[in-house]
């Protein structure tokens, strides 16, 4: 882990720990991930400028300038486009009152422009874009959702295979 991550986390001194790769797809992540109060203390405050100053620190490419361009392109219009077109050639079938996730999305955008009620789980404290529906972790597991997008998350996952066990649950089954 990282030292912003041993900082901000469980705020001690950097913990090493294995990174695990699939042979098949390439998906990296670390043996040791971080328990829900870890995660919550990591996000606390996420991207002000005592996070980015600690990340500087280690990272000095890491700047807020950095962040925003690539948030600018995960987020942008044309991913958004991308998205939509992708549900709206019958890749899934017509549903009325469609419910959308974005599980780990920050504000939502990425969804905002889709058809349906949508919906943001994210623990970073970002507010959502106008009409979209802030969740709660327990809000997220006690409901079933049309489509679930989960861009930029899996990577940060303590168990990956885990949280996509859990998100493949939230989802609406159709015939």
């Amino acid at each position: 882990m990282t030292d912003v991550t041993s900082k901000r986390a469980w705020g001690g001194d950097v913990e090493y720990t294995s990174t695990y790769m699939c042979g098949s797809c390439g998906f990296a992540f670390h043996g040791r991930g971080l328990s829900e109060l870890e995660v919550r203390n990591y996000y606390s405050g996420y991207r002000d400028d005592e996070y980015y100053a600690e990340r500087h620190n280690y990272e000095p490419f890491y700047t807020r300038a950095v962040h925003d361009a690539v948030d600018s392109f995960l987020g942008g219009e044309p991913r958004r486009n991308a998205l939509i077109e992708l549900f709206n050639n019958n890749c899934i079938p017509e549903i009325q009152n469609r419910r959308i996730l974005d599980f780990g999305g920050g504000s939502g955008r990425l969804i905002q422009n889709m058809v349906g009620d949508k919906y943001v789980y994210d623990v970073s404290g970002e507010s959502p874009v106008d009409g979209v529906t802030q969740l709660s972790k327990k809000e997220v597991s006690d409901s079933k959702f049309d489509i679930l997008v989960c861009a930029q998350v899996l990577e940060h996952a303590t168990d990956p295979a885990g949280l996509a066990m859990f998100l493949s649950k939230r989802l609406r089954a159709y015939p």
